[in-house]
C-alpha cells in the first residue's frame, strides 16, 4: 500500500536521525504522542458534528493524523491536534444544565482535558463540550438500539487490511480503547487502569507485524476488562448466521463460541478442542463428558496435553481471554476448553490413583441432540431444561406441572426461552423490581445512566397463571452466564424458591459488539446490570442460597450431585410439611 510504503520510510528515516544525533530514547515521547492523538480522536470521534452525521470519514481522519504525530517532537503535539479540530470546522457544542447529569456516573476518564497536557488552545477547544443535542445517528459511529444499547455497526470492517500496517494496527487499538473507555458500563471496577494501558498497550501492537500478532495484542487487551462476555468473532460470519438472531434475543452465545471465533487464537492455544465438556471440581479441570471417544473418561482429572503442563497451558490461554477474576479463571475455562495445534493429542490424566497418557483425536463436533425441555422425575418431581424449550412452551409445562410436589428449573445452561418473566408468573405471587438497568448517555458519551430502567416480574399477567405453591429449586454454576443470571434474579423473588449448586459467572447485561479492523469483531457487555439495591454483580457472580460443590468421584461415579441435592431438598421439605 502506497500509504503503508510512505510511513514505513518515515519511520526508518526517523530511527536513523535519532541515532545518529544521539537523541534520548524517542520510545517513550512516541508513545505518548500516540496516546494523546487516541484520547483526542476518540473524544472528538463521539462528540463532533461532522462524525455524528457521517460527513467525514473519523477512520481517514486518524489516518492522516497518525505520522505526524509519531513523528512530533514532546510538546507538539497540542498544536498539531488543536490545528485539525479545527480544521474540522463548527464544533457545535452547546451548554448544558448541570442538574440533567445529577443521575449519572462518570465511566470515562476526562482528567487528561487540561491545559498542562494538551496546551491552552485545544483544552479550551475541548472544555467546551457539555453535550450532545438530539441528532440523526443513522451515519453516526455510535447509536443507541431500543434497549439503549451502544452499536457500532457504521464502523469500517477493513477486511483486507494490511497488518503490518502500523496505521491500522493503531487504528484496531484506538477503535477498542476508546468504544471501552466510553461505553463499557463496567469500566469503574477494572483491575488495571484503562489509560495506563493505553500506553502499555501501543507499544505491543506497533512491534507487531502479522494478523496473529495483531488480534493477540487486542485479545490481551480484552483481558483486564474481565467481562466474562467477551469474545472475538469473524463479522461477516457473526451477522449473516443463524447464530446473530440468537444473540440478538437471547445477548448469549457461548454455547456457540468454538463455531464463531476467527484464527486469532489457533496460533496460540491450537486449532483442534479436547473432545471433552469439562468441568471444574477440587480446584482441577474434569472430564464430565467425553464425546466421540472412547479413551477419556468421565472423572479424568487433566494434568497436561502432549506432554505441557495444565498449569502452563491454562496461563497461556488466560492471558488472552477476559475472565472474571482469579478465583473463576478455571471454571471460565471449562466453557472455552481445552486446544491442541492437531486432532491427534497426547492427554495426560489422573484417573484414581493411575496416572495415564491417552492418545485421543479430535473428529469434529456432534451437530445436534434431542433433549427434552421438561422431564417428570420420580417422587412426583418436575423438572425444566431452559435450554430446550420451544417458544412460548412454559405455560403448558407448568399446567403440566401444577401438581407435581417440587420443580427444579436447570438454569446450568443457557435458556432458549425468555422464561424470565413468563415463569416468574408461576413462582412470584406479586410484580417486584428484581434488576435495575444501566444505560449509555446519548448526550455525554462517558456517562452511564443510573437506574435508567427497573425490571419487574411476577405476578399473575397472563390467562390461566396460577401460584405454585410447592418447592422450588433453582440449580444455578460457572455455566450460569447472562440470560441465566438474569433468569435467577427474576425467579428467586419467590416466596418457595431456593437457588443451590456454585456462584454464577458474573457477565450480566445486553452485549453489544464492536467491528475492527481486519474483519474481526469484539462483543462485550454494553448495559449494566445492578440489584434493585443498585449492587454490584457484575464480576461477582450470583451466590446460592445453598452451595453444592462438585466432587471429582461424584463426576467419575457419573453422578450429578446438584442434581441429587436438588431433589433431596424438595423430598425434605415436603416431608416436613
Amino acid at each position: 500500500m502506497k500509504r503503508a510504503a510512505i510511513f514505513s520510510m518515515t519511520f526508518i528515516m526517523m530511527m536513523i536521525l535519532a541515532a545518529c544525533e544521539g537523541q534520548p530514547d524517542p520510545v517513550s515521547v512516541r508513545d505518548k504522542n500516540l496516546a494523546t492523538l487516541s484520547r483526542v480522536w476518540g473524544f472528538t470521534k463521539y462528540t463532533h458534528p461532522v462524525f455524528l452525521t457521517g460527513e467525514m470519514c473519523w477512520d481517514e481522519e486518524l489516518f492522516n493524523l497518525i505520522p505526524v504525530v509519531y513523528s512530533a517532537e514532546a510538546g507538539d503535539v497540542g498544536g498539531i491536534l488543536y490545528d485539525w479540530f479545527v480544521s474540522l470546522g463548527d464544533d457545535g457544542f452547546e451548554d448544558i444544565d448541570k442538574n440533567d447529569i445529577n443521575d449519572y456516573s462518570q465511566m470515562a476518564d476526562f482528567s487528561w482535558i487540561n491545559q498542562t497536557y494538551l496546551g491552552l488552545p485545544l483544552f479550551e477547544r475541548l472544555s467546551s463540550f457539555q453535550t450532545i443535542q438530539p441528532i440523526d445517528r443513522t451515519k453516526a459511529p455510535v447509536y443507541f438500539d431500543i434497549a439503549g444499547n451502544s452499536s457500532f455497526t457504521n464502523q469500517q470492517t477493513h477486511e483486507d487490511m494490511d497488518y503490518s500496517d502500523i496505521q491500522y494496527r493503531l487504528l484496531g487499538l484506538f477503535r477498542m480503547w476508546n468504544a471501552i473507555e466510553y461505553y463499557f458500563p463496567y469500566r469503574d471496577i477494572l483491575d488495571r487502569d484503562w489509560h495506563e494501558l493505553l500506553l502499555e498497550y501501543i507499544p505491543k501492537m506497533i512491534e507487531g507485524i502479522c494478523r496473529s500478532s495483531y488480534e493477540s495484542t487486542l485479545a490481551s487487551l480484552s483481558r483486564h476488562m474481565h467481562d466474562a462476555h467477551v469474545i472475538f468473532v469473524n463479522t461477516t460470519d457473526f451477522l449473516y448466521s443463524n447464530l446473530w438472531s440468537i444473540f440478538s434475543e437471547m445477548n448469549s452465545i457461548h454455547d456457540a463460541v468454538f463455531f464463531l471465533e476467527p484464527d486469532l487464537f489457533n496460533d496460540i492455544i491450537g486449532y483442534s478442542p479436547l473432545p471433552a465438556r469439562l468441568l471444574e471440581a477440587e480446584g482441577h479441570l474434569i472430564v464430565s463428558e467425553p464425546m466421540f471417544n472412547d479413551d477419556l473418561l468421565s472423572g479424568d482429572v487433566i494434568l497436561a496435553v502432549n506432554s505441557r503442563d495444565i498449569d502452563d497451558i491454562t496461563a497461556g490461554m488466560l492471558q488472552f481471554m477476559s475472565y472474571p477474576n482469579d478465583e473463576k479463571s478455571l471454571a471460565y475455562l471449562t466453557r472455552r476448553g481445552l486446544w491442541s495445534q492437531s486432532s491427534d493429542m497426547t492427554v495426560t490424566v489422573r484417573r484414581g490413583d493411575d496416572e495415564l497418557d491417552l492418545q485421543v483425536e479430535f473428529n469434529g463436533w456432534e451437530t445436534s441432540y434431542l433433549i427434552s425441555g421438561h422431564v417428570h422425575f420420580e417422587n412426583n418431581i418436575g423438572l425444566i431444561n431452559p435450554a430446550h424449550l420451544s417458544q412460548n412452551e412454559i405455560h403448558r409445562i407448568m399446567q403440566d406441572f401444577a401438581d407435581t410436589d417440587g420443580l427444579i428449573v436447570d438454569l446450568r445452561q443457557s435458556p432458549t426461552e425468555l422464561i424470565t418473566y413468563s415463569l416468574a408468573e408461576y413462582l412470584v405471587e406479586e410484580s417486584q423490581a428484581f434488576a435495575v438497568l444501566s444505560s449509555p448517555s446519548r448526550s455525554v458519551p462517558g456517562m452511564f445512566l443510573n437506574n435508567c430502567s427497573r425490571s419487574y416480574s411476577g405476578g399473575l399477567g397472563s390467562f390461566g397463571a396460577f401460584l405454585y405453591e410447592n418447592p422450588v429449586v433453582l440449580l444455578m454454576d460457572e455455566w450460569t452466564v447472562s440470560n441465566g443470571e438474569y433468569t435467577i434474579v427474576s425467579l428467586r423473588n419467590g416466596a418457595n424458591v431456593t437457588v443451590m449448586g456454585n456462584n454464577s459467572i458474573g457477565a450480566n447485561g445486553n452485549t453489544t459488539f464492536l467491528p475492527l479492523p481486519g474483519g474481526i469483531s469484539i462483543v462485550y457487555t454494553g448495559l449494566g446490570v445492578f440489584t434493585p439495591e443498585g449492587e454490584q454483580t457484575q464480576r461477582i457472580g450470583l451466590a446460592p442460597d445453598i452451595r453444592v460443590d462438585r466432587t471429582i468421584q461424584g463426576i467419575a461415579e457419573g453422578r450429578d450431585e446438584q442434581m441429587e441435592a436438588a431433589i433431596e431438598f424438595i423430598l425434605e421439605s415436603t416431608s416436613n410439611r
